[in-house]
């Protein structure tokens, strides 16, 4: 572009009047001038529509460049807008983003939160410049848990919300922990993932919240609750010959001795005691003239109760003794190593003081002598087996033969069996399990269909046994989706309202998932032929009992009957026809 020199363009007024360094006419003179005013303009401000480079944003500077911050903390950022020169731009407003809304979040105006453990590249961008900060967030230990509130007293059945506040080492709360609930004793009270406990029987526990292996805890006692009642029912029978004892006492009390409800038993020794307030720990004491008195140690109540039949013997200053074998649940072998055998008075005692103890020989064989007459608790536990127990009556100047005790070898956590075991010699009881099949159709192990725990159905009869005292044993290797029931059926009467043969059985199964025992539950004191003992849900592993005799009662299990096929079965039984829900 050609730009004259006002200095050298200064004209003298005449033609061809010499200006210095130039000789030009005054037309030339005058081209001068008019194309200076040109370029005085175009130099000029705000009309040329062009863009100064001193205005636009060439780099975009993010201060602090790197920050660290907790987690739950917060760093506020700035964004610079600035020239190639370095020159700030002044007016411009910055647009923020985060590369790990995870680790790290950012607001409008640059403020950054922490989230979560790790790294985050911030960025500021202003006219399509970008500059970034890297943020590392971290988190500061957990130094200590506070559960709130520190004592709850809740009535069965109800439910109450505990909050963990995880803190650090100064006491301030830390917010995105992750928090696990657990119950020391999850009869008393269960408790879930977000601290909501739920009570069942009456009884005090712990519930812990842990946070990164720090841990804080509450006390949680939970009361009967007479708004649910329930009712307990059994029989008191002559120890010699199992006839029902008429007349005898029946005590219900708390663990505490405290007397909740009294009944006598009926001619053919049974009783039943209503209105008991649920989530009660209630133990029976149990007297008739002319017998020892026994005490049924403490039970939860949290369903309608079936008391296994109460053996009573005869007063006598004599002593006597028990003998037997401890067996395998799976194979009746007996076991070889040494087991370890406990007695104890009273029904169901299973903890406290033994009053005599021995271990099995090699046969698996045990005896105890010199015991006084009464009813006791024979008890059995060893390496690789489930502890287990069973009730024994001891006669005055008698040695009570044949007292086998089964035991459970112990599988993994996901491995569930249940063991049935009876006292009459003359009934041929049967272990009946259905579960989920395709679709709508169920599927059933028992003797004819033994199943199988290797493929699906992933369940298997272990053993058949045609006479007392048993045991059958089904084993579930796998648990699958729906619900899974067991059954016992009284196969010398395959169908009866009226028949009292499986009531008098004795008969007791035994649910055990791994090494835990889940439930022992004893035949209810009512006529019929099939006993519904419990569900188990395949989902979740709940335990739910029915404890009910399929006698032609509104409510119970209604079984399917066939006509019995003649296919033998490894035991030489025919088909009863059962076809079961």
């Amino acid at each position: 572009m050609f730009v004259a020199n006002l200095d050298r363009c200064t004209a003298s007024g005449a033609a061809g009047d010499v200006i210095p360094g130039l000789r030009v006419r005054s037309r030339i003179i005058a081209l001068c001038a008019l194309t200076s005013l040109v370029t005085l303009k175009g130099c000029g401000g705000g009309d040329g529509g062009s863009t100064s480079p001193t205005s636009t944003v060439a780099i975009v500077d993010v201060t602090p460049a790197t920050a660290t911050v907790n987690v739950g903390a917060s760093q506020q950022l700035a964004a610079a807008p600035k020239t190639s020169t370095g020159t700030l731009v002044a007016g411009k407003t910055a647009t923020w983003s985060t590369a790990a809304a995870t680790v790290a979040t950012v607001d409008a105006t640059g403020l950054v939160r922490g989230v979560g453990a790790g790294t985050a590249a911030i960025t500021a961008t202003v006219d399509g410049k970008s500059g970034t900060a890297t943020i590392t967030v971290v988190a500061l230990p957990v130094a200590s848990v506070t559960v709130a509130p520190a004592t709850v007293s809740v009535a069965f059945g109800s439910a109450a919300q505990l909050t963990a506040s995880p803190k650090d080492a100064s006491g301030t709360a830390l917010t995105g922990r992750t928090v696990t609930w657990t119950s020391a004793n999850t009869t008393v009270a269960t408790v879930s993932g977000t601290g909501l406990v739920t009570a069942g029987n009456a009884g005090t526990t712990t519930v812990t919240a842990t946070s990164e292996g720090k841990s804080g805890s509450a006390t949680i006692i939970v009361t009967p609750n007479s708004a649910i009642t329930f009712a307990a029912s059994g029989r008191v029978v002559e120890a010699a010959g199992a006839p029902g004892i008429a007349g005898a006492r029946v005590t219900a009390q708390d663990a505490n001795a405290t007397v909740l409800a009294t009944t006598t038993t009926d001619a053919t020794g049974n009783w039943t005691l209503s209105g008991l307030a649920a989530g009660t720990n209630v133990q029976f004491a149990v007297s008739a003239t002319g017998y020892v008195s026994t005490l049924v140690a403490p039970t939860p109540l949290s369903a309608p109760l079936a008391v296994e039949s109460v053996p009573l013997v005869r007063t006598s200053t004599a002593s006597g003794g028990v003998s037997g074998r401890a067996r395998d649940a799976s194979t009746n072998a007996a076991i070889t190593t040494g087991i370890a055998v406990e007695l104890r008075d009273g029904m169901n005692a299973v903890t406290g003081l033994a009053l005599q103890t021995t271990t099995t020989a090699a046969d698996g064989s045990y005896t105890l002598a010199a015991v006084a007459a009464g009813t006791y608790t024979l008890v059995m536990r060893g390496a690789g087996y489930t502890q287990t127990s069973r009730t024994v009556a001891i006669s005055g100047g008698a040695t009570l033969a044949n007292a086998d005790l089964t035991l459970s070898a112990n599988a993994n956590a996901n491995q569930w069996r249940a063991v049935l075991t009876w006292v009459s010699a003359a009934r041929d009881l049967d272990l009946y399990l259905t579960l989920p099949g395709t679709g709508s159709t169920r599927q059933q192990v028992y003797f004819l269909q033994p199943g199988n725990c290797g493929v699906a159905p992933f369940a298997c009869l272990d053993r058949d046994a045609a006479a007392a005292p048993g045991p059958e044993t089904i084993t579930i290797s796998q648990l699958g989706t729906g619900t899974y029931r067991f059954y016992v059926h009284n196969y010398n009467t395959p169908s009866s309202a009226t028949d009292n043969s499986l009531m008098l059985s004795g008969a007791q199964l035994r649910i055990f998932r791994g090494a835990t025992q889940m439930g022992a539950y004893s035949v209810p004191q009512l006529p019929g032929t099939l006993w519904t003992v419990v569900e188990l849900d395949g989902a979740t592993g709940t335990v739910t009992t029915r404890n009910t005799i399929a006698a032609g009662a509104p409510g119970d299990p209604v079984a399917t009957l066939r006509a019995p096929d003649a296919r033998a079965s490894r035991s030489g039984k025919t088909d009863p026809g059962l076809r079961l829900p």
